[in-house]
């Protein structure tokens, strides 16, 4: 105010009206337990494609929490491990797991009732199936790098699955069948909680840098995991029923039957599957050994080796000869190889 008077207004203050009769009540609060998200543990899995609308140059991506309250996780791509890119979420946890036995050795197409592999799960849990779905998709898991079906999941007494009943080697895996130990890292295939993680064909067989950081954490404090994608859901399947016939001057004809790896189901009236890749080629190596003496090239499922290329690579025409079957793709060049001596 002028003059540097201040003014000043009171109100006079009543106690009684802080005065009540009324009585309070014991409230029992329970306690209360704040959750943590924790880290996320992320897998990223170079395997087969399992759907026609997966057939890219990406790869398959799951993860999982280390507690129930996981929120679920983001991924993140650099190249440098400088710069950082999210890529998509990832909110089903995955069920995975790995191998207390080492699976043991069988082809595929038929049945392995000889051999059995235990698993023990980190989170998720495993059943068992009938036949005809089992034969129609169901129960199917990336054992290593092979992917297999179980009808049987008995659960032991130390919590551990035993998985029997097996068909082996499936989407083109075969391959792998031999390939196992104990300590083999174990996936269930699950369309609910895999995610497919898009990437250029130039960036193959190149190592990239991925983070799988928990929803609402922070890129900083998130390992980095190094991974390669070579890939194999471009491969084609190694062809089968690899044979050999020869003419009256020792001319051997090869012949094959190609696979492929989309549309595959049997379709009534349809002789050959669809092709699955942009055109159809094939390398066919002619061994000595463990020496590739010959690369033969094909654009249909058969192809001649002939007497003169016979006698040039071992001084003569051949009773039986070692041969590896290729089909190519535009992606990826070769495929798994068809082994046989025809």
């Amino acid at each position: 105010m002028p003059g540097g008077l201040l003014h000043c207004q009171a109100v006079l203050d009543d106690p009684t009206v802080y005065v009540t009769d009324h009585e309070g009540t014991d409230v029992s609060i329970p306690p209360q337990t704040i959750a943590i998200a924790g880290p996320t543990t992320l897998y990223l899995l170079d395997a087969p494609i399992f759907r026609d609308a997966d057939d890219d140059a990406g790869f398959y991506a799951a993860a999982l929490g280390s507690s129930s309250a996981w929120p679920g996780a983001v991924v993140y791509k650099s190249a440098d491990q400088f710069a950082w890119t999210s890529l998509l979420a990832i909110t089903s946890p995955a069920t995975v797991g790995s191998a207390t036995t080492a699976l043991g050795d069988h082809g595929p197409y038929t049945w392995d009732e000889a051999n059995t592999v235990t698993i023990r799960l980190v989170r998720g849990s495993l059943a068992s199936d009938s036949e005809l779905n089992v034969l129609n998709g169901a129960n199917a898991g990336l054992l290593a790098n092979e992917v297999l079906q179980w009808r049987t999941a008995t659960l032991n007494g130390d919590g551990t699955y035993t998985l029997s009943g097996l068909l082996r080697g499936r989407k083109g895996s075969e391959g792998q069948t031999g390939n196992h130990a104990a300590g083999d890292r174990f996936v269930l295939i699950d369309s609910a909680a895999w995610r497919r993680l898009s990437a250029d064909s130039a960036e193959l067989n190149t190592t990239r840098y991925y983070k799988g950081v928990t929803i609402g954490g922070r890129v900083e404090d998130t390992p980095t995991l190094p991974f390669i994608n070579t890939g194999r859901g471009k491969k084609p399947y190694a062809p089968v029923r690899v044979e050999g016939s020869r003419d009256g001057s020792d001319n051997l004809t090869i012949s094959w039957v190609r696979r492929t790896r989309l549309s595959a189901e049997w379709l009534d009236y349809v002789e050959e599957v669809p092709l699955g890749e942009a055109s159809e080629a094939y390398e066919i190596d002619i061994l000595d050994g463990a020496d590739v003496v010959r690369t033969l090239e094909a654009s249909g499922p058969s192809v001649v080796y002939s007497v003169a290329d016979q006698t040039s690579d071992f001084g003569g025409p051949q009773a039986s000869v070692s041969v590896r079957v290729y089909q190519l793709s535009s992606v990826v060049d070769r495929g798994y190889p068809a082994e046989a001596t025809v």
